[in-house]
């Protein structure tokens, strides 16, 4: 169910629960579509060219219903992070929007799902051990009814979770070109990596569309303080402007079996 209903040529009543966080996104759609919005008590009017007018209604819908269908955007690209970092990091985008020129959009908390909606390579969040907090993991598989296999972020151990402690990771949503969506996906990404060691590994390691530009990763042989370094080094910039990377990030890359990488 829709959270915002046309009611004329070019306006639309958005509920009043989501008027607020529309009113956040106002500048940046209209920055993404090109069109023109208004945003007054619960009533949104858009004007521009045809095209710029569906463009900023289908970023305004994905803001106000709080859902981002890849199948839906051809210019989606989707992170995804767990529901107390989502919460805890709203209203922190802003900058990144502005830096990268993209939207910035956050997906709600969904109701438990089932196994059958679970599918290996899935992120979800799980609960480690009876009672245990939530985690970041991905599904490796589903043929058990009653318990889905993870392999958990934080040290790459796969276990078998009662099917009632995983739920689908909600997902941050950035609309923009390709070069956009990149840059500020691998920011995001960062960004989440500080609060749960071993995201970006895991996403690096799903399966991703080859060709293109996209995301890779390169393991190299040395401490995370050099690693920190690197990352500090007024070299970097250079080295992003010689190999036409948009962004370079360095993080850990968790193993079972050791405790650094």
């Amino acid at each position: 169910q829709t959270c915002m209903v046309a009611t004329g040529e070019g306006t639309w009543q958005v509920h009043s629960d989501r008027a607020q966080e529309l009113t956040r996104k106002l500048e940046s759609i209209a920055i993404r579509s090109g069109a023109s919005l208004i945003l007054r008590s619960d009533t949104l009017r858009i004007t521009g060219s045809p095209n710029e007018r569906a463009c900023a209604e289908r970023y305004a819908r994905v803001v106000v219903d709080c859902v981002a269908r890849d199948d839906q955007h051809p210019d989606l690209t989707t992170v995804p992070v767990s529901a107390e970092w989502i919460e805890n990091w709203r209203g922190q985008e802003a900058q990144f929007e502005q830096d990268a020129s993209a939207l910035i959009v956050f997906e709600a908390d969904v109701p438990q799902h089932g196994a059958r909606r679970l599918s290996p390579g899935l992120a979800v969040e799980a609960q480690r051990g009876a009672g245990g907090s939530w985690r970041m993991a991905m599904v490796r598989a589903t043929n058990d009814p009653l318990q889905v296999l993870v392999r958990w972020d934080l040290d790459g151990i796969e276990e078998k979770v009662p099917v009632g402690q995983v739920r689908p990771a909600l997902r941050l949503g950035i609309f923009g070109s390709i070069q956009a969506r990149l840059g500020a996906q691998v920011r995001v990404m960062a960004a989440f990596e500080a609060h749960s060691r071993g995201t970006i590994a895991s996403r690096l390691a799903a399966p991703r569309p080859q060709g293109g530009p996209g995301l890779s990763m390169v393991e190299l042989p040395i401490k995370q303080v050099t690693a920190w370094k690197l990352q500090n080094s007024p070299v970097l910039p250079h080295l992003l402007r010689a190999s036409g990377c948009l962004a370079v990030e360095f993080f850990s890359r968790p193993r079972a079996d050791t405790s650094d990488a």
